[in-house]
């Protein structure tokens, strides 16, 4: 049986016999993914570093559970940031790195069974990533002050940073737990907004450029320029844009704007909405 490739429109008794396909490199040879490795590896040390500069005094008690609690909402959040940003640039533009783009046209269910894969793929890194940091906070935590009560509530400790937010009722695991389930939501809604970039940049270094930059430039905004212009018209649009920053949403500032409620379903309406968008552009892609 004679089969029309969809690759160079000849006629081939089986689509292996086509010079023109693209080769799978990643078969060949081993992926290179050593900035994962590096951003990690200076992200854990950056943790150890901010844990002891932080350091809590002996005279205060339950100190495990207040540095492990207030971790994420004071710095973790940059912590978790980058690398989700490194893992995700190295996973959506895979096809076209890899010349593969001709080769998934083939294919009829090929292009759309990888849009899947890999929205599957970015929740799984959000949710190893976000794991990750809070084992490694816990760790470098347990190092300093060792093991208290987690069965206690906010209110009984003297931690009073949520505890308008959600209530001096909530005890230590399930604060923790809120926090976990929080910033997989938030960084997968985050890696969403890449994976929609990416369907239009395809090249992960432009990916890791633009999502360092909206990061890096809302902490620059935020932790210096506001010290000089927070007094002037422009510091009010400023303070906008830090705001409804993700910066604002991973480190739970949008509890100050929205109601713990509130704040949920639109996240939750937010990556239905952005998988409907990479879906429809996917499909648009496809068509063309």
């Amino acid at each position: 049986m004679i089969i029309i490739c969809k690759v160079c429109r000849a006629n081939h008794g089986n689509i292996q016999d086509c010079q023109n396909t693209p080769k799978l490199d990643f078969m060949h040879n081993k992926p290179r993914r050593k900035e994962i490795y590096i951003i990690l590896a200076i992200c854990t040390l950056m943790i150890w570093l901010s844990q002891k500069a932080y350091f809590i005094s002996e005279v205060e008690s339950y100190r495990f559970s207040k540095s492990l609690l207030d971790f994420m909402p004071w710095v973790g959040y940059l912590f978790l940031l980058f690398p989700i940003i490194v893992s995700v640039s190295r996973i959506l533009p895979f096809e076209y790195e890899q010349k593969m783009v001709e080769l998934l046209a083939t294919y009829k269910y090929g292009r759309k069974m990888l849009l899947f894969v890999k929205l599957i793929v970015l929740f799984c890194v959000c949710a190893f990533t976000v794991f990750y940091f809070f084992l490694i906070a816990g760790i470098v935590c347990y190092f300093f002050y060792g093991l208290d009560d987690w069965t206690l509530n906010i209110e009984s400790i003297g931690w009073i940073y949520m505890e308008m937010y959600l209530g001096g009722e909530w005890r230590v695991w399930e604060v923790l737990s809120f926090q976990y389930i929080y910033l997989l939501l938030s960084t997968f809604l985050f890696a969403l907004s890449l994976f929609l970039v990416a369907r239009f940049v395809r090249r992960n270094v432009y990916i890791m450029l633009v999502g360092g930059a909206v990061v890096l430039v809302v902490e620059l905004l935020d932790k210096f320029f506001m010290r000089f212009i927070g007094q002037m018209q422009v510091g009010h649009y400023v303070s906008v844009i830090i705001d409804f920053s993700i910066n604002s949403l991973v480190n739970f500032e949008f509890l100050n704007i929205f109601t713990l409620p509130q704040l949920c379903i639109g996240i939750i309406i937010g990556i239905l909405l952005l998988i409907i968008v990479n879906i429809l552009v996917e499909e648009k892609t496809v068509n063309d």
